[in-house]
């Protein structure tokens, strides 16, 4: 294999990793069309990479929380006939959250969800990490420009937080 070919592998693939693993698949489509050993060979790397990932990054297993740690969220949807009611049960151990099959790190700022690594920006973690602190309550979008940037900082504000 040529250098420049395996440059073109590590772009495709880092490329790749960046998205959520719905979209790679369209990813590759559009970026490999015409070249399907170059899709082939991403694909196999992609594979190895998760296989990897939930062998050298097990889900924690951690002791069980003190039940006093536990949190219930609820969130309550409107429809026409009713109310749909979703509960969903948030775990807070020191530091890390776990809700459903998610698992937020506060101290690694790492996201995973049944043990694999989600990658998440700062500002989306940040925000998430919020909602995940405070379930059930409204947060606002002042509270949320106040958390992502500071008070020196000039954002277009009322396109940022939708």
């Amino acid at each position: 294999m040529t250098p420049e070919r395996w440059q073109r592998i590590k772009t495709v693939l880092n490329s790749a990793l960046e998205l959520p693993s719905t979209y790679r698949a369209a990813f590759l489509d559009q970026n490999c069309a015409s070249d399907p050993e170059l899709r082939g060979e991403v694909e196999s790397l992609l594979l190895a990479q998760e296989k990897a990932g939930s062998f050298l990054e097990p889900p924690r297993t951690d002791a069980m929380p003190d039940p006093s740690e536990i949190v219930a969220a609820e969130a309550h949807f409107a429809r026409k006939d009713g109310d749909w009611k979703v509960k969903m049960e948030i775990q807070k151990v020191a530091g890390v959250i776990r809700f459903g099959a998610f698992e937020l790190d506060r101290n690694s700022g790492e996201l995973r969800k049944s043990g694999m690594k989600i990658h998440l920006r700062d500002q989306p973690f940040r925000i998430l990490a919020m909602l995940l602190e405070r379930p059930g309550e409204i947060i606002t979008r002042e509270e949320i420009q106040k958390a992502l940037w500071p008070n020196d900082t000039v954002v277009e504000y009322e396109h940022s937080v939708n």
